[in-house]
């Protein structure tokens, strides 16, 4: 969409979801925009927010599927966590290439 690839498409997300794969999927949009709608299963850490609240919503030890809206801020959140030391980290784009269920509101 923007001339830039992702790490792994949604259909294969979708897949691993389904399979029961360990992943964590973190949306580094704004609060509002999670409200609105996100990936079932997805924690929020706003990309403002990263450096501050990143240890307390980064899971150990899975991979790390981010995205935003679009995948511009999902990929400026992955270089701004490698640079913090975090690991297993994919963006994976944005909401509007999900093309499947959303859940709107604060849960999970």
């Amino acid at each position: 969409m923007f001339g830039f690839s992702f790490d792994k498409t949604m259909e294969e997300v979708k897949q691993e979801l389904d399979a029961g794969k360990d992943i964590q999927l973190i949306d580094v949009r704004e609060l509002d925009e999670y409200q609105e709608g996100h990936i079932p299963g997805a924690d929020h850490l706003a990309l403002s927010e990263l450096e501050e609240k990143a240890a307390a919503v980064i899971a150990a030890g899975k991979p790390h599927y981010l995205y935003c809206r679009s995948g511009q801020r999902s990929r400026t959140a992955l270089k701004r966590l490698k640079a913090l030391g975090y690991s297993e980290l994919y963006n994976i784009g944005g909401i509007l290439h999900w093309p499947y269920a959303q859940k709107a509101g604060n849960q999970k």
